[in-house]
């Protein structure tokens, strides 16, 4: 079975050096060093906690994982439902509660990826704060070039406070680590333009290879899905029972240029609508399996409803329900997800794992 998993930042990496050709000067001295308050220490502080509370729990350190063995670049959409979600729920709180000079909050995996060149990246997903709050975020992918990485490791999780909003954190920085935080057990790190007069914001970076003083290094974010105004749910109330949506297989997709850009909804009991991803879609031609593992709390049933995103209106894939009494504690079960339009038949296979 092929599988949906391009070459990890596959076409980011040919944008990158293109932006690069194409991008100004960068400096060689930044301003100084940016001081951490005691409201940035406590965001960080309470971040680490949210985070290792949970990749330390069962759900955590079986995405985690899953993350390993997948493109990096689909990581984003897991850190953005993971800043929105009932996982950083309290740092969220205190971040109403402060009053500082960032209008962003992100979470990020950090990736080392050896291809030609030896590129590190972050995807994640970031909050608006301060005056972009509640009301913006955005998906992103942070690509750099680096030395001496490991091909394909997963390198640590990354905190940042940004000056910009969500959906304009895109573009050319340069920053790296400086210090080395015994309290905070990370690294501090700050951005800033490519001229080093402007900052653009700090962060703790958590994990492998965190040292004091690391040479500056160029980077381009790339927003990868954003969205202003609303917020869909992401955090689901406690409910008697557990599953993971596993995985997504394509049989036969549309026949309007052989791939489908697929998200899905999901209802529990006839209760809260959740849409996965929350903001984007996953592409998938024939024989693509897509690794999705959404976690789904529910009584008895769930309905779920596959979709195809398309600029002229969104078409109806096909549905299926799951209740408790098909399902038994950890085995993964199959359903179809078919629809017909005319000659063109649609049909997917959905596998869900109950865990309790």
């Amino acid at each position: 079975m092929k599988t949906a998993r391009p070459l990890p930042y596959d076409g980011y990496v040919e944008r990158f050096h293109e932006l690069k050709a194409e991008r100004g000067p960068v400096a060689t001295n930044t301003g100084p060093a940016p001081e951490l308050s005691d409201s940035m220490r406590q965001v960080f502080s309470a971040a680490t906690t949210a985070w290792n509370r949970w990749a330390n729990s069962p759900k955590g350190a079986q995405e985690l994982q899953a993350m390993r063995h997948a493109n990096p670049v689909d990581a984003r959409l897991a850190m953005q439902d993971l800043v929105s979600g009932e996982t950083f729920q309290e740092v969220r709180q205190l971040l109403q509660s402060l009053d500082l000079p960032f209008n962003s909050f992100s979470v990020g995996i950090n990736f080392e990826v050896e291809l030609i060149l030896a590129f590190s990246g972050t995807p994640g997903g970031a909050i608006g704060i301060g005056d972009s709050q509640v009301v913006s975020a955005s998906a992103f992918l942070s690509l750099g070039l680096d030395e001496g990485v490991e091909a394909g490791a997963l390198a640590g999780v990354q905190f940042g406070l940004w000056k910009a909003s969500p959906e304009d954190l895109g573009g050319w920085s340069i920053g790296g680590e400086l210090i080395v935080d015994d309290e905070l057990g990370g690294a501090i790190g700050a951005s800033w333009n490519l001229s080093g007069s402007e900052l653009q914001g700090v962060w703790l970076t958590l994990g492998v290879g965190v040292d004091d003083g690391g040479e500056m290094q160029e980077s381009y974010t790339f927003i990868l899905g954003g969205f202003v105004g609303f917020l869909r749910p992401v955090y689901q109330p406690r409910k008697t029972h557990f599953l993971i949506l596993t995985q997504l297989y394509c049989e036969n997709p549309s026949t309007d240029g052989g791939h489908n850009e697929v998200y899905f909804t999901f209802q529990a009991d006839s209760d809260t609508m959740y849409y996965y991803p929350t903001y984007d879609y996953f592409a998938m031609a024939e024989g693509d399996t897509w690794y999705c593992g959404r976690s789904v709390m529910f009584d008895e049933s769930i309905a779920i409803t596959l979709w195809d995103e398309d600029t002229g209106g969104d078409t109806n894939l096909g549905s299926c329900s799951i209740s408790y009494s098909q399902l038994t504690a950890g085995q993964e079960v199959k359903f179809t997800i078919s629809s017909s339009h005319g000659l063109d038949e649609r049909v997917y296979y959905l596998y869900a794992k109950l865990i309790y």
